[in-house]
C-alpha cells in the first residue's frame, strides 16, 4: 500500500480511537509514515505535511484530526459522502411520539437517497416509509450505510407501484399529499392538512407522474428563492417533514421535547 494511503488509514484509525493508548499508537504510526513521505515527496507535492507532523506531535484533539484528514483525502481524491464520516449515534432510550404520517418514495435511483429518507424519517418520527418501484431497501448495503442505523427505528414496507401505495393510504383514511417542484403548485405551508397523512416523493429526475398527482388530495412545493428550481429529494423531504411536524404539533400532536 502506498505511503499516502497508509497515512490516510492511520489518521482514520486515530479519528475513531478512544483510549489514550490507542490514540498514542495511531499518532506514532502516522508520524512514522509522515517520515517516509518527507523522504520521498517534495514540499510542493504535499504542502501540508510539515504542519501535519507538528499537529501529530501535539496530541491532536478530534477537530484537529479531522483537519489533518481533509488534506490527505483531497490528495487521494477521495469521494466522500457524509455517511463516510458521521458518527453513528442514537438515543434509543428516548420516548418518541410518532407523527401520524407515512412517507412514500417512488422509484428512487440512488440507494444513498433511500438511506437519507430513513434518517429524515427517524428524525421527525414518521410512522412508516413505503418504498415503491425500483427504490432500494435496507437489504442493499448502500442503503444501510447511508441510513446510519435509522432503518432500525423506521418501519418500512414495499409497494410494487406507487399507485398501490396510494390505494393503501386512501384505505387507511390518509390525506394524500404529493411533493413536487413546479411553481404552479402552492407552497407547502399554505396547504390545509388533514390527519393522518401520507407524503409522496418521486424519482430524483422525473418526479411523480402528472396523472398520479391528479389522484392525490393535494400537491405542494417548497418555496425556493434562488436560481435553481429544485432540491435533492432527501433535502426536500426533510424540509417537508419538518413543516408537517410543526403543523402536527400546533394541532396538539403531543410530541416530546425535540433534541
Amino acid at each position: 500500500m502506498k505511503p499516502l494511503l497508509r497515512l490516510y488509514e492511520a489518521l482514520r484509525l486515530l479519528e475513531t480511537a478512544r483510549s489514550p493508548s490507542a490514540r498514542a499508537m495511531a499518532c506514532s504510526e502516522a508520524l512514522a509514515i509522515c517520515g517516509e513521505l518527507q523522504a520521498t515527496e517534495t514540499a510542493a507535492n504535499l504542502p501540508y505535511l510539515a504542519s501535519l507532523v507538528s499537529m501529530l506531535r501535539g496530541d491532536p484533539d478530534d477537530r484537529t484530526v479531522t483537519a489533518m484528514l481533509v488534506g490527505v483525502e483531497r490528495s487521494l481524491d477521495k469521494k466522500l459522502r457524509d455517511e463516510d464520516f458521521l458518527l453513528h449515534r442514537d438515543d434509543s432510550a428516548k420516548a418518541v411520539v410518532t407523527m401520524p404520517l407515512v412517507l412514500v418514495a417512488d422509484s428512487l435511483r440512488s440507494s444513498f437517497n433511500v438511506g437519507g429518507l430513513f434518517r429524515s424519517g427517524d428524525c421527525f418520527a414518521i410512522e412508516e416509509l413505503i418504498l415503491c418501484g425500483y427504490s432500494a431497501d435496507p437489504s442493499d448495503a448502500r442503503v444501510k450505510k447511508a441510513a446510519l442505523g435509522a432503518d432500525a427505528f423506521v418501519p418500512w414496507s414495499r409497494a410494487r407501484r406507487v399507485e398501490d401505495a396510494l390505494l393503501r393510504c386512501r384505505g387507511e383514511g390518509r390525506f394524500c399529499l404529493a411533493l413536487e417542484s413546479e411553481a404552479l403548485h402552492p407552497p407547502l405551508d399554505t396547504i390545509e392538512l388533514r390527519w393522518p397523512c401520507a407524503l409522496f416523493v418521486g424519482n430524483e429526475r422525473h418526479g411523480l407522474a402528472p396523472s398520479f398527482l391528479e389522484r392525490c388530495d393535494a400537491t405542494a412545493r417548497i418555496a425556493l428563492f434562488g436560481h435553481k428550481n429544485s432540491l435533492n429529494v432527501v433535502a426536500a423531504a426533510a424540509i417537508a417533514l419538518a413543516e408537517l411536524r410543526r403543523a402536527h404539533e400546533q394541532r396538539g400532536g403531543g410530541a416530546t421535547a425535540p433534541t
